[in-house]
């Protein structure tokens, strides 16, 4: 990942989140000002080779690994209990000041792209998104076969409403397997309509 959390478990195990009481190289320490600045060099580095300054806008994603290793240290935790205990809280500060150094860089037409995701999902409060922040917002834990206003994603539409309130630049990454029952066949055909229209 951007934070090559690999390299430093034995050297810089402060750079790895702290779960369950043990080092991860699963996800990194996302309040760790180091394993910030390896993100922002990666970050750079990949624009200064891929940058196109005639597109209308590129996106790097800089998004959570995908399990569930969240850090738990004592600068996360006391970081998001001053923002609703939210895990989100930890991921858009890294996000945001990924974003800051890619703006003062000066790649004004680049986003940066975060998931709102399994632990993150839920917003946080007292912190928002900068404006060159994409939130993409995951709609894994819902029934597919009901549309997202049903009674049964009454949280996905919560966390879609507390979202658009902090941010202008929302997306829903929308799934079309139900991974309650995989082998369901087309299990969204009959809400893509309802839910485009949510």
């Amino acid at each position: 990942g951007l934070c090559e959390t690999w390299k430093y478990a034995e050297t810089h195990p402060e750079y790895l989140a702290l779960h369950d009481g043990v080092r991860t190289t699963d996800q990194p320490c996302l309040t760790n000002p180091d394993a910030l600045a390896t993100a922002e060099k990666n970050v750079l580095e990949i624009l200064s080779g891929r940058h196109d300054p005639a597109a209308g806008l590129q996106i790097v994603s800089v998004t959570q690994n995908d399990n569930y290793s969240c850090c738990e240290c004592d600068a996360c935790a006391a970081f998001e209990a001053q923002h609703g205990g939210k895990h989100s809280a930890t991921v858009l500060y890294f996000v945001n000041q990924v974003a800051d150094a890619v703006k003062a860089a000066g790649y004004e037409n680049v986003a940066i792209d975060t998931f709102a995701y399994t632990y993150s999902q839920a917003a946080p409060e007292n912190i928002v998104p900068r404006d060159n922040v994409i939130v993409r917002l995951c709609s894994i834990f819902c029934c597919f076969s009901h549309p997202f206003d049903a009674k049964c994603n009454r949280e996905f539409m919560q966390d879609l409403s507390d979202w658009s309130k902090i941010c202008n630049r929302l997306y829903v990454w929308d799934y079309a397997t139900n991974y309650s029952h995989t082998a369901a066949v087309f299990p969204n055909f009959k809400v893509i309509q309802k839910n485009m229209q949510i």
